[in-house]
């Protein structure tokens, strides 16, 4: 079968969707039964809330395309992750999205915004759970690699993505302030923005990266060569500056033993 074209929204182009809503909700709530094993009586409750995870989201989209008809992003389910947000959706009463690398994972109003940077592989499923409990009361968001979800040709050097992910920061907060974090690989990328956007973060966050002492005592620097198209040995040619100088903003990194760092 081919696969349906996809909208900015994250549902399918041409899908018709001509159910009630009402219709709409309990074929999702079946959908959610099957994959998660619960009945689902809100239409409010978050699937990630019900301990659904990355894998049990793609089985998830995987039986609304067989059931509905329809192609769902993993973007769309991170940003609309009831079956209330799911039904307006499909139905196309949900906003648009312009192409973004920007996931929303918490809405606020108020509050200084965080951007958090995905790690090596390039999805931000891992940060849903993070986000919806991050502190403070302003929204919380994910910056995923591009192409992860179409046919983009994916960034292959980091000054392309310190350039398109500044963009993507500048659409939703043309003047700052916002917080940036990321873990592993993409704590390193929060860092280096910072360093270039000094006067737009007030705070960085980082999570097991490995910014400091040997850049050879984990196997990240191959994944930084690769991503990068820079030696870690060229100390002075990284976005930002070296990795091991600090960002100048308040900075927490958050490491284990386990981390190898």
């Amino acid at each position: 079968t081919c696969a349906l074209p996809i909208s900015s929204s994250g549902a399918a182009v041409g899908a018709a969707i001509d159910f009630t809503p009402d219709r709409l909700q309990r074929l999702l709530g079946e959908i959610w039964h099957d994959v998660l094993g619960v009945e689902v009586s809100d239409p409010r409750v978050s699937f990630f809330d019900l301990h659904g995870d990355s894998l049990l989201a793609i089985k998830m989209l995987s039986r609304v395309r067989e059931r509905l008809g329809v192609a769902l992003t993993p973007h769309a389910l991170i940003s609309n992750p009831t079956i209330g947000d799911l039904t307006r959706l499909l139905q196309g009463q949900a906003p648009s999205r312009a192409t973004s690398p920007v996931v929303r994972i918490r809405s606020a109003e108020r509050g200084t915004p965080t951007f958090f940077v995905h790690p090596v592989g390039g999805s931000v499923f891992c940060y849903t759970g993070l986000g919806r409990r991050w502190p403070g009361d302003g929204a919380f968001y994910a910056l995923q690699a591009r192409g992860i979800e179409d046919d983009a040709a994916p960034l292959t050097t980091v000054e392309e993505l310190a350039e398109y992910y500044c963009e993507a920061l500048r659409r939703i907060q043309p003047r700052g302030p916002y917080h940036l974090g990321g873990w592993s690989l993409g704590g390193i990328y929060a860092r280096q923005l910072a360093k270039m956007l000094p006067d737009k973060v007030r705070l960085v966050v980082t999570l097991g990266s490995p910014f400091a002492g040997d850049p050879r005592a984990t196997n990240a620097w191959r994944l930084y060569e690769f991503t990068s198209g820079h030696k870690v040995d060229d100390r002075e040619h990284h976005m930002g500056g070296r990795i091991s100088d600090p960002p100048p903003v308040p900075t927490t990194a958050i490491y284990s033993r386990t981390d190898g760092i």
